[in-house]
């Protein structure tokens, strides 16, 4: 009951800020590109982004009504609604300060770099974030789509695992269709809202925070 009367306020919340022009639906990817050649031609230093979206994904977040720009006092923002939280690119003049807007989620935003590979501009963007306000969270690598461990290796490892919670009474088994509500409702009771990590604190104010992702 709780959890349905938060979202409740939380949407009331968001259409305040729309109507306050604080958050502001972008409706074509045309709009977009106009917004960010605009902050780039008015902007006296070049501009540091940390949006490597391709168009295509852009395109996808625009279509389901979840990008926003949001209105800020210096350079851009735009803001994709991942439910409950923001995920953040800016367009900014890392030489001037920037101020958070306040909203009703909290804020992720990434800096994004390969590793042993981070550039002079990235440690600069990193320190721009957490003096304009942020906090650090973490710093992730990203699962790679080619598998560790080869066929054989990966079945052994399997094996004893399975055997390990037969004697635990336990075993691995795929949710049916049915199941699947129930099981997402207990997998996003146990893992970090932003990166899918097991979190043990809680914090009832909206956090603007910094990922550091590693490709």
């Amino acid at each position: 009951m709780f959890s349905f009367i938060h979202k409740i306020k939380q949407w009331y919340k968001h259409q305040k800020l729309i109507k306050q022009s604080v958050l502001i639906p972008i409706t074509s990817y045309d709009q977009y590109a106009a917004l960010v050649k605009e902050a780039k031609d008015n902007s006296k230093n070049k501009v540091f982004s940390n949006c490597y979206m391709l168009p295509a994904e852009i395109k996808r977040l625009i279509h389901l009504k979840k990008f926003y720009q949001v209105k800020t006092e210096q350079g851009l923002a735009f803001a994709d609604d991942e439910g409950d939280y923001y995920y953040l690119f800016l367009y900014v003049n890392m030489s001037v300060s920037f101020t958070f807007p306040s909203l009703e989620k909290d804020i992720l935003i990434e800096n994004v770099y390969y590793e042993g590979r981070k550039n002079k501009k990235q440690e600069i963007f990193e320190s721009f974030l957490l003096d304009s306000g942020c906090e650090f969270l973490n710093t992730y690598r990203s699962i790679e789509d080619r598998p560790s461990l080869s066929p054989d290796k990966f079945f052994k490892k399997l094996e004893v695992l399975e055997k390990t919670l037969a004697l635990e009474g336990k075993k691995i088994a795929i949710p049916s269709y049915k199941q699947l509500d129930e099981f997402e409702k207990v997998y996003r009771s146990i893992i970090d809202k932003f990166v899918q990590k097991n979190i043990h604190e809680k914090n009832a104010k909206h956090r603007q925070t910094l990922a550091i992702f590693i490709v």
